[in-house]
């Protein structure tokens, strides 16, 4: 990644917190890291700073990784969110998935976490672009068609329709 990243990390145990933070200095992730520990904290967080990623356990005292994923979806429905977990069953990282956590990694394979974060950070950002050039697509003044290769008509723009009254 180009500059440094901010990372969220939603968990109760400072130990696995440093252990999380030096697996990634480790492999040469440049980041700021600040740890929550509670879903009063996440939402203070979340209105604070811009994140690139929010890593977070799965068992929290009084608190779950499938709260956190709600809070951060209705503060920022984009910010990749990865499951760091010591004991998560595939029922429970599968149910995460269906509800829109990006990846899942056990805390005894921290070596596959930059790799993963980097991965969603790069698809994050794909997703904004693509979501811009729509937006750019709906909204010009411009009339746009873009066809197939068989020059079949795959798509058209709000001001091709009000130009040509071809829908």
């Amino acid at each position: 990644m180009d500059s440094k990243m901010e990372i969220l990390i939603v968990e109760d145990s400072e130990m696995d917190y440093q252990l999380i933070c030096r697996a990634l200095r480790k492999d040469g992730m440049d980041a700021t890291f600040r740890r929550v520990d509670s879903d009063k904290a996440l939402h203070l967080s979340l209105n604070e700073e811009g994140w690139d990623v929010v890593l977070s356990d799965y068992h929290l005292p009084g608190f779950s990784a499938e709260g956190a994923l709600k809070i951060l979806r209705k503060k920022n429905g984009d910010t990749p969110f990865i499951v760091v977990s010591g004991a998560i069953s595939d029922e429970e990282a599968v149910h995460l998935l269906k509800s829109g956590a990006q990846d899942f990694i056990r805390k005894d394979k921290l070596f596959r976490l930059s790799p993963i974060i980097e991965r969603e950070i790069r698809a994050s950002e794909q997703r904004k672009r693509l979501r811009l050039t729509s937006h750019v697509f709906s909204h010009t003044h411009d009339a746009i068609l873009i066809t197939d290769k068989k020059n079949r008509i795959i798509d058209i723009n709000p001001a091709f329709t009000e130009i040509t009254q071809y829908k």
